[in-house]
Order: C-alpha cells, then sequence, then structure tokens
C-alpha cells in the first residue's frame, strides 16, 4: 500500500528536492516578451506534488482578500492549524522554495532594467545596489466560482513573482491560464484598480501561460508587466497557486524610489 493511500507524510529531502526545483528553474526558457518571465514545466518531484496535492490545506482555514473570488493561506498562518506532520511537510517545502526563489531571482538579475529604468533612468544601478528582501514565504491562493483577474501589474515591493499551479488535471487548460500583455506605452506603479476600457486600448495579449499540474510561471515586475486571467465560472472547482516571490523591505522602497512615491504607494 502507497503512501497516498495509507495518508502517511511522504517525507521530503529538502537538499534532493530543491536541487530538482533549481534545476528545473534552469532550464526553463527565459523569455523577454511581452517582458522578461519563464515557464518552468515540473517543478516539484512527482511524488512530492502528489503529496502537495493531498495535504493543500482545507478551505476553512482561507481567508478572503480584496482580490474578488480569491482565497489565501500563507505559510506563517500554519502553525497550530494544520497537524504536527503536514507542518513538517509544509516547512520543508518552504526550506526548499526560499532557496529555489533566490536562483529565478538571479535569473532575472540581468533584466532589473525593466523594474527599476523606468523610475530611476539609465544609471538606475547606481542607485539599486543590492536590495534587501522579505524571507520567502509561500502563500497557498484559491479561486473558486466565478473569477477572473483584469490586467494588472503587481505591488511596487515585489521585484519578482513566481506561482506554481497547483492542478489536480493531467491536461494543461490554458483558458484557465495567465495572460501575459505587451503593452503600449502603459504603466503602473502599483497594482490599481483603473477601468479596462481606459486600459485595454493599450494592452495586446501576447502569451498565456497555461493553467498545468506543477509548472511554474516567474517574471519580472516591472510597471509594464501587465497580466491577468480571462473571466470563468469553475463552479466548486478550485484554482490554485503556490505563490512566492522576492518582496523588498518598506525600507528599501522607500531608500530606492524615494520618499514621495514611497508614500504614494504606502499611505
Amino acid at each position: 500500500m502507497s503512501d497516498m493511500d495509507t495518508g502517511m507524510a511522504v517525507d521530503l529531502n529538502v537538499e534532493e528536492v530543491t536541487r530538482h526545483m533549481v534545476s528545473a528553474v534552469e532550464a526553463a526558457p527565459l523569455e523577454l516578451d511581452p517582458f522578461p518571465y519563464l515557464y518552468a514545466r515540473n517543478l516539484l518531484p512527482d511524488s512530492i506534488y502528489e503529496q502537495l496535492l493531498r495535504l493543500w490545506p482545507k478551505r476553512e482555514l482561507f481567508h478572503h482578500t480584496n482580490t474578488d473570488r480569491r482565497w489565501e493561506f500563507n505559510h506563517k498562518q500554519m502553525q497550530g492549524l494544520v497537524p504536527e506532520a503536514e507542518l513538517k511537510f509544509w516547512h520543508g517545502l518552504n526550506a526548499c522554495i526560499t532557496t529555489t526563489n533566490t536562483v529565478v531571482r538571479a535569473r532575472f538579475k540581468p533584466h532589473y532594467s525593466v523594474k527599476f529604468e523606468p523610475y530611476l533612468g539609465p544609471k538606475w544601478e547606481d542607485i539599486v545596489g543590492e536590495p534587501e528582501f522579505v524571507e520567502t514565504n509561500f502563500q497557498c491562493t484559491t479561486y473558486t466560482g466565478r473569477y477572473g483577474l483584469p490586467a494588472h501589474v503587481d505591488a511596487l515591493r515585489l521585484v519578482t513573482n513566481a506561482f506554481l499551479y497547483v492542478s489536480e488535471s493531467d491536461h494543461p487548460e490554458p483558458e484557465h491560464g495567465t495572460i501575459l500583455y505587451r503593452s503600449r506605452g502603459l504603466a503602473l506603479p502599483n497594482n490599481w484598480e483603473l477601468d479596462p476600457k481606459l486600459m485595454m486600448p493599450f494592452l495586446d495579449p501576447v502569451a498565456v501561460s497555461p493553467y498545468a499540474a506543477n509548472s511554474c510561471l516567474a517574471y519580472i515586475n516591472g510597471p509594464s508587466s501587465f497580466h491577468g486571467v480571462a473571466p470563468h465560472d469553475i463552479g466548486e472547482r478550485e484554482r490554485r497557486l503556490l505563490m512566492f516571490g522576492s518582496t523588498m523591505y518598506v525600507r528599501e522602497s522607500e531608500r530606492i524610489f524615494g520618499e514621495k512615491i514611497r508614500n504614494a504607494i504606502f499611505r
């Protein structure tokens, strides 16, 4: 009888799993259009991905966010809310993600100009230096019912973002994937909600990251890194993501972008 049949937890060897994840990220082609991104397949070993599906947190542990139909539950919140045997798995997975995220960041670093030059000009490197990032902690996210994400960029503090598609299906589903847009002059400093009628004439959908089991989309979050999800009604089914990224400390945002921008974004 397998571990999945007995309900026993699968041991997570942090070193082996991290090595697998890093190899997947390093092997993924780095695309530059419409903005720097990569799509890594089979990010986790098969046995660990199966365990992730089985141990996905119960719905009642998630909390609703300000995004329609989106529910979240992050690694920091798990202590005392999930069984100890499962918590060991999640802690191990977070350690693997933390290391893998540094590799994601390293792959994008040669293209950091996409993030910083629009704000700081051609000498941005002299100002940015080596930013300090908040320690990585993954976040479980789920959508149900009717959902959709309009074209947007992420919060200014986020330099790179990544999410693992946690699908239970064996077949890729582009219709539930992430649409990547090429901007024709449109840029935003933060994920502010604007009328799509004002935005969409300046955005062209040029690529789709399919919603596919154990596949990871990662990208640089610049002021023109527009992405979204087409509206769908999936009923009781869940569209699940395991999200992680590189977020600067607030003090770093103020140092790099200046107090005026910092106050405008974080007021």
